[in-house]
């Protein structure tokens, strides 16, 4: 008698790097002060992938294309609406590390609302009935800003966040005296992970170009 075929093992998905901020966590002139119109002319960025769309320019079509993306997912009016978007396009099973970003400090214009209020919003979202036990929410830090050690520190002693992500294009350095002498510590101390963001792309410090932006 032979044994019966044991069913495959259930595949087990984490995504380890998704953003769920919205247009009010970004700087209203990044990545040039004339996106900005975007936000108070919405369908202008609709039309301007089409008008592109008619010239036999492929490259040009899909960049304008991931700008209308980008715009009309950032446009949710909560992460929870963003999260739920980001859903669609993964087996409901999956869990994913959500990664706040704190943007105000790069020089590229007001933020509408800052990290605390990110923070607490992916808080809200972790606790979620519907969608929580998909979410681990991660801290982030800009080291420059006044009091940021103690926001991180409350984010994993009181909204119960399980890892911090730095990024130091944002215009530090991942040794600055913060990190080094409060928060690695913490990290160390709560045992939990710490990510850093060391790809070329994405928000970077106004001012600083590739070479500046690579060696941090």
């Amino acid at each position: 008698m032979t044994d019966a075929p044991k069913a495959p093992a259930k595949t087990e998905i984490v995504n380890c790097h998704v953003h769920t901020f919205t247009t009010a966590h970004t700087p209203l002139y990044f990545p040039h002060p004339l996106v900005a119109v975007f936000r108070y002319v919405p369908w202008l960025v609709q039309f301007l992938r089409w008008i592109v769309s008619l010239l036999p320019y492929d490259n040009l079509t899909d960049k304008f294309r991931r700008i209308e993306d980008f715009h009309r997912t950032g446009s949710r009016g909560t992460q929870r609406d963003v999260f739920r978007e980001l859903l669609h396009y993964y087996p409901r099973s999956t869990r994913f590390v959500v990664l706040p970003m704190d943007m105000a400090p790069a020089g590229h214009g007001p933020v509408r609302e800052d990290i605390v209020t990110q923070h607490h919003e992916l808080a809200e979202l972790a606790r979620d009935p519907d969608y929580g036990p998909q979410v681990i929410p991660f801290a982030t830090i800009h080291p420059d800003r006044e009091g940021s050690a103690a926001e991180v520190r409350r984010c994993f002693d009181h909204l119960g966040f399980r890892g911090l992500k730095i990024y130091p294009k944002l215009g530090f350095s991942p040794t600055h005296p913060v990190l080094m002498n409060e928060v690695y510590p913490l990290c160390v101390e709560r045992n939990v992970p710490v990510m850093t963001h060391c790809s070329r792309g994405g928000v970077y410090r106004k001012g600083w170009g590739q070479d500046q932006q690579d060696t941090v």
